[in-house]
């Protein structure tokens, strides 16, 4: 029980000590273009997206597979956002939705959830209506 137990934690120490410092010191893309799948008809306009704008945030703030999935920072990947064309109002629901990812209002790891979390919390907060990031 203790071997193993020591095992554990210098296997915990050894993680905390090259790993995560590495996943911290990693540089985000500098601006880029969100828009929809390919095959997907967008109803608006891509999204212009800021990294720089955001870098105060941890990347798992929006990345929240990161943990699980180090090596994948794209949404839109088989077992994450991937149903892009639901056929039912319960897939339109569904967190596996993409339009979801950025738009699902209960959570904070969507841009809409985020920002509308830190308008009811009083802080400066990004855009809440379609046309602020969508514009025409």
């Amino acid at each position: 029980m203790r071997k193993s137990l020591f095992v554990a934690l210098v296997c915990s120490a050894l993680v905390c000590a090259f790993v995560l410092p590495n996943l911290s010191a990693m540089e985000a893309p500098g601006d880029m273009v969100l828009k929809a799948p390919e095959g997907v008809k967008a109803r608006f306009s891509p999204v212009e997206f800021s990294h720089d704008a955001h870098s105060a945030l941890d990347c798992e703030s929006c990345h929240h597979m990161l943990a699980e999935n180090p090596d994948n920072y794209n949404c839109m990947t088989e077992g994450c956002h991937d149903l892009f064309n639901p056929t039912s109002v319960e897939e339109k629901k569904d967190i596996a939705y993409f339009y979801n990812a950025f738009h699902d209002r209960r959570s904070e790891h969507s841009c809409l959830g985020c920002h509308m979390a830190k308008k009811k919390a009083g802080e400066t907060t990004g855009p809440l209506a379609c046309t602020q990031c969508h514009p025409k």
